[in-house]
């Protein structure tokens, strides 16, 4: 979203004019293809709790530049597609499925899938579909 956080913005965000609220909202997901800038962003979400150690999530985000004339971002920040790229605001919707073990306190599994079908906003500009997959494990000590 392009809202401010009760005004809170760091210099660089202010020079760019961009808004940090994603990062505190939670929509920003393992594959971070498209950075919260300048954008409109609806997430429906799903978890389950199949059992007390493991967790599902499945996520379906829409992604809309909130003007014709923003850039597409990738984080950190820096724009991946020029504002002037298209006419569309359209920047796609991925569909992302997680699953996360805890097979003892302090070890974590996960495993997570995107599939992100580029919007015209992306295609476009020369953009294509994306397939993410990420495994990975976490040691809390």
């Amino acid at each position: 979203m392009s809202r401010s956080r009760g005004g809170a913005h760091t210099s660089t965000e202010a020079v760019r004019g961009l808004s940090v609220d994603a990062y505190y909202l939670g929509v920003v997901r393992e594959d971070a293809l498209v950075a919260p800038a300048n954008l409109f962003d609806l997430n429906p979400s799903l978890p389950l709790y199949p059992t007390k150690d493991i967790t599902l999530s499945f996520l379906w985000d829409f992604l809309w530049r909130y003007d014709t004339n923003d850039a597409i971002y990738v984080p950190p920040g820096g724009p991946s597609i020029t504002g002037d790229s298209s006419d569309d605001r359209f920047i796609g919707h991925s569909l992302s499925a997680r699953v996360d073990w805890t097979p003892a306190p302090r070890l974590s599994l996960f495993a997570a899938y995107t599939y992100f079908d580029a919007g015209t906003a992306i295609t476009n500009a020369g953009g294509k579909d994306v397939h993410y997959v990420l495994v990975g494990a976490e040691w809390s000590f």
